[in-house]
């Protein structure tokens, strides 16, 4: 078994509790037993690799622990490292939340929930290859990658792609033409 696991101080663990399953709710994680273990797990594994995230109370000591568990190799998995990198990331986010709120339950009663970035970084990576070798490829992906609102990395990424899809295209049109 490999999991993350971060250990805390709380002052109040019942409300604490109320803050980590308003967070936990708001990122579609659902409660489930298994054998006699209790623990939160969003996402079927159909596309991405399920996430989990359990969390005890000993007194006023917090155990929260994360992970994942990737298709390929059904074990647990922490949440380091490249394999299932986007379901760890987003399971990781989901614990600094709580982290994050856990200090801030006792001033206030808001949840705040950070907001993440996305990243397009498949689209990026494959509008960059495909704007060198078929740069009428890489133009679609400059244009997708353009017209996101989650991003200003991937409008610049895409406004950056689709000039050297259009140079490309061009160049190889004049050595072909001459």
């Amino acid at each position: 078994m490999s999991r993350t696991v971060i250990q805390l101080k709380c002052e109040n663990p019942s409300e604490s509790e109320k803050v980590i399953k308003k967070i936990l709710s708001s990122y579609n994680y659902e409660l489930k037993r298994n054998d006699d273990e209790e623990y939160y797990k969003c996402g079927a594994g159909f596309l991405t690799a399920p996430k989990f995230i359990k969390y005890t109370f000993n007194g006023n000591d917090l155990t929260l622990e994360g992970w994942v568990r990737a298709f390929a190799f059904g074990g647990e998995s922490e949440l380091k490292g490249f394999v299932a990198g986007v379901p760890k990331r987003s399971c990781r986010k989901a614990l600094n939340d709580i982290q994050n709120n856990l200090d801030a339950s006792s001033v206030n009663d808001g949840i705040v929930i950070t907001a993440e970035e996305k990243s397009h970084t498949l689209a990026t990576v494959l509008g960059f290859l495909f704007a060198i070798l078929i740069p009428i490829i890489g133009i679609v992906f400059g244009i997708y990658l353009m017209t996101r609102n989650d991003s200003e990395n991937a409008k610049k990424y895409g406004i950056i792609i689709l000039i050297l899809s259009v140079v490309i295209w061009g160049v190889s049109r004049m050595l072909l033409m001459g």
